[in-house]
């Protein structure tokens, strides 16, 4: 209030909160009604949800998720790049229609992971072979099956309600 002294050196503050108080009430109060106004869990789920910009973006990550899962079958490695953007942005995806993709590509990674080794273990009892390729085909059945329920924008477990769906 001193720099207004300074520019105006008559002006007190009583006479501003009259002028300041009359202009507040006139303001009409239908323009915000109660229902307007978000409780605190409403605010706190509206930043959760991702926008629709935020939600096709996910989805582009999830697509190319399940195409560097596709690619290990030529060049391995591709399947870990996959594992590690699951874990990074499993944060982002919680509690949208992809949150069921990345649980899904999470538990093949891990599955497959397991079943490849007690398979690789197994080739010296020769019966390993067929664990091997049974773990692909089930493998590449997973990746397949996810990509084409991405594609139709659905969830891989529909027992479970999502949000943005």
């Amino acid at each position: 209030m001193a720099a207004i002294g300074i520019f105006f050196p008559k002006l007190e503050y009583a006479d501003l909160a009259l002028p300041l108080a009359t202009a507040i009430h006139a303001i009409p109060s239908t323009h915000l009604q109660e229902e307007d106004i978000l409780t605190d869990t409403q605010t706190e789920q509206f930043e959760r949800e991702p926008n629709a910009q935020k939600l096709e973006s996910l989805k582009t990550l999830t697509a190319v998720i399940y195409g560097l899962y596709a690619a290990s079958f030529f060049v391995g490695i591709t399947v870990v790049i996959g594992i590690i953007l699951n874990y990074m942005k499993q944060d982002e995806v919680r509690g949208t229609w992809l949150e069921s993709h990345f649980r899904w590509q999470i538990r093949t990674f891990w599955f497959s992971l397991l079943w490849f080794t007690v398979s690789a273990v197994a080739l010296f009892a020769f019966i390993g072979i067929l664990g091997l390729v049974a773990t692909a085909v089930w493998f590449g059945y997973r990746v397949v099956n996810g990509w084409l329920a991405l594609i139709d924008r659905r969830p891989m477990y529909e027992d479970r309600p999502v949000v943005g769906s």
